[in-house]
């Protein structure tokens, strides 16, 4: 569940997600989002690893998560281009909350919530746009 590469310490990050139903949000991970499902683990499912590319997003069943879970949970995700990234993910059914936009931290990015409010934010470094 992480890329082996020689000479570093910190290899990869996977954040932890609270969810209500771990296999329905992994389930909109890979239909919606385009991650794997690496592992579901547990009887009845509590916890998940998924990944794309090099994104790895950890899912954790969660009780006191009542449908939006407003800012505790989130992702800054830098991908190659971002306008690809927005156009494949606008034909699905998504909560996009607007058009990719120029920052003044210098990305490229825009903001979508997952199927439990929490907020991906996907961007591009403005000098590769």
């Amino acid at each position: 569940f992480r890329p082996k590469e020689q000479g570093r310490l910190v290899i990869v990050i996977h954040p932890m997600f609270p969810v209500a139903e771990v296999v329905q949000t992994a389930e909109f991970y890979r239909d919606q989002l385009g991650f794997e499902i690496d592992l579901l683990w547990g009887e009845p499912k509590f916890y998940a690893i998924l990944h794309r590319e090099g994104v790895y997003i950890d899912l954790i069943k969660s009780d006191s998560i009542a449908g939006d879970v407003g800012d505790i949970g989130g992702a800054y995700i830098i991908v190659e281009n971002v306008d690809e990234m927005y156009l494949e993910y606008k034909t699905k059914e998504i909560n996009i909350l607007g058009p990719p936009e120029n920052r003044e931290y210098p990305m490229r990015d825009f903001v979508l919530l997952d199927c439990d409010g929490h907020r991906l934010c996907i961007g591009s470094p403005l000098s590769t746009q």
